[in-house]
């Protein structure tokens, strides 16, 4: 019997850490995503600017983060989610991706940028606002593309291989180096994906490189931070012309 239970509890103790582990990272994923909604919806009522994007991200983040209760400790949590969005992605294991509108979007159907008091000083900008009048009738800068020909009627960029209203689709791409606290399970899933990934356990410069800088984060005090990468994806369509000065694809 005592031989039994010396088999039988760290396989069962291995399985609890290990639920325990994959439903952080579930919420983990979930919480991600809302955090890129609520970037997604900052950066399209804003001109699709990377400043807004940012700041909507850190406000979704805050309440996975750090929780608050209350309008002071509300606005206590937004500073403190800035101030770590701020960290990650300078530390290289949060990273922010626009998709689209793509820099061939803004060649395609871009045009002078403007606003209500008329055309601004530089940069360009897709009309949201000719998606009711003129979706089938607008063509592309680089010609329609024959290969992929009409999308609902309506022509296709050669350029971008995006319709005009595709061209107004805001779509962003998070990926954020979620940290390992569960003991024992962790750290195996975090070698089983390390191995997977070919990254080595040091911190060359090599390693460094990729999806690697995550496993191999290193924390505040210089001490290694290992990190799990969860990636997530969001696409809203934009309320404001989106611009390509001051966008997330000037940034990179």
């Amino acid at each position: 019997m005592m031989v039994e239970w010396l088999i039988a509890v760290p396989v069962m103790l291995t399985l609890g850490l290990g639920f325990f582990q994959a439903s952080e990272l579930l919420v983990a994923r979930l919480a991600l995503r809302h955090a890129l909604f609520e970037a997604a919806r900052a950066g399209s009522v804003s001109n699709a600017n990377a400043q807004a994007i940012v700041q909507g991200l850190a406000d979704g983040l805050s309440p996975w983060l750090f929780g608050s209760q209350g309008t002071s400790e509300v606005v206590a949590a937004r500073l403190k989610s800035r101030a770590q969005v701020l960290l990650g992605r300078s530390s290289g294991w949060i990273e922010l991706r626009q998709h689209s509108p793509t820099t061939a979007s803004f060649s395609d159907w871009g045009e002078p940028a403007r606003d209500d008091s008329g055309p601004l000083n530089q940069g360009r900008q897709i009309a949201f606002d000719a998606l009711p009048t003129e979706y089938r009738l607008r063509q592309p800068a680089s010609g329609a593309s024959s290969a992929t020909g009409l999308q609902g009627g309506a022509p296709v960029g050669r350029a971008s291989g995006q319709s005009l209203a595709d061209a107004n689709l805001l779509v962003l791409e998070l990926t954020y180096g979620v940290p390992v606290r569960v003991p024992f399970a962790g750290s195996i899933l975090l070698s089983t994906l390390r191995t997977m990934d070919g990254c080595g356990s040091g911190l060359s410069i090599a390693a460094w490189g990729g999806g690697c800088r995550y496993y191999n984060a290193i924390g505040l005090g210089g001490q290694p931070a290992p990190r799990i990468p969860v990636r997530v994806h969001v696409a809203i369509r934009m309320q404001s012309p989106a611009r390509i000065q001051g966008s997330l694809l000037e940034s990179r």
